[in-house]
């Protein structure tokens, strides 16, 4: 009930005694509604025991002041009155305890760090209250504590429920799904890496020896590649510095013109072997400024045939067939860019 500058003393102490059955009803009162509780996530149905909460987590509309003063003629204890709020962020249930994120002014120092605070609700300020009311008049209560004065009043006390766990726990699931999403998107990398490795020792190894994927992972510390990264920060940071010198490197060693050989169709019977050379790619200057990715434009010998390359591939292609052509004993494909290699095993 608002009472004006201008109301009588009667109507006065009418606001005052309606305003001190507000603030009643703010510490413990029933719901009348079914909405969703922001500290526990839960449901608050009818019936249920709720709080109000108080600032700083209020996200509402201010009201203007209820009840009335000593401009009504009241006297120092009959005045009575309150701030009513409004918003999503002021009913919890009696067992709850809200937080918020607290980050502070910018000069704020070691001392005062950001961290989650605690929400005070009307219900715990009368709980305390009636603690130290009880405990001056009876030392004994204070020893016991104030959870035993919960217990035996019957409060809601081993069953509260903090909103801090919940977000922590919140938190804890979601860097265990990003670290999953990281190394997902490592792994791919990271084997695509260890191919190439593969692939380029394969290729430094004379015919007649001995090549398995396990004996180059045992060979691996000695072949000058260097230790993996301990952390995925550190492993992901050393994957783009490595690719990008390796881009680099590709660019340099593979200018307009340069003649190489690429395997085609292993495992058919049309597998061969066909020489080509590079037409054409994209600006380097593009690609340092990140453009565009680096592209090779490959002629073909056997039939002018002119295909467009990411330069990952066809290094991958040059590395696969340059292994072939070291276990089989093969120097060239011949003079008509062309050499059939199914009957190779």
């Amino acid at each position: 009930m608002y009472a004006t500058t201008t109301a009588t003393r009667d109507f006065a102490l009418k606001a005052a005694a309606a305003a001190e059955r507000a603030m009643e009803r703010q510490a413990c009162c029933k719901s009348q509604f079914k909405f969703k509780c922001f500290s526990c996530g839960e449901f608050i149905n009818r019936g249920d025991n709720i709080t109000k909460c108080t600032a700083p987590c209020w996200d509402g509309m201010r009201l203007r002041f209820r009840g009335a003063d000593a401009r009504n003629g009241l006297k120092q204890g009959e005045v009575a009155f309150y701030l009513a709020e409004t918003g999503t962020r002021t009913w919890v249930h009696i067992g709850c305890n809200p937080c918020y994120w607290d980050s502070l002014p910018e000069d704020s120092n070691e001392y005062s760090p950001p961290a989650l605070r605690p929400v005070h609700t009307d219900w715990n300020s009368k709980v305390w209250w009636e603690f130290e009311d009880r405990a001056e008049k009876y030392e004994a209560w204070r020893i016991m504590g104030i959870s035993y004065y919960c217990m035996a009043k019957g409060y809601p006390w081993r069953n509260r429920k903090f909103m801090k766990d919940r977000i922590i726990h919140s938190v804890t699931r979601f860097q265990a799904i990003w670290r999953g999403y990281l190394y997902k998107k490592a792994l791919p990398v990271a084997l695509t890496q260890r191919r190439r490795e593969f692939l380029k020792w394969c290729s430094s190894l004379p015919a007649d020896q001995f090549r398995s994927f396990p004996l180059f992972c045992k060979l691996r510390q000695t072949l000058n590649y260097g230790p993996l990264p301990e952390t995925l920060s550190e492993f992901a940071e050393n994957i783009i510095v490595q690719r990008t010198r390796e881009r680099e490197e590709f660019l340099y060693d593979n200018p307009i013109g340069t003649q190489f050989d690429i395997l085609m169709d292993v495992g058919f019977d049309e597998a061969a072997i066909y020489s080509a050379e590079v037409a054409n790619h994209t600006s380097k200057y593009m690609v340092a400024n990140g453009e565009s990715h680096l592209y090779f434009w490959v002629r073909f010998h056997h039939d002018d045939e002119v295909r467009k390359y990411h330069w990952k591939r066809l290094l991958t292609l040059q590395l696969e067939c340059e292994a072939f052509k070291s276990k089989h004993g093969i120097l060239c494909c011949g003079p008509t860019g062309k050499m059939p290699v199914a009957l190779y095993k």
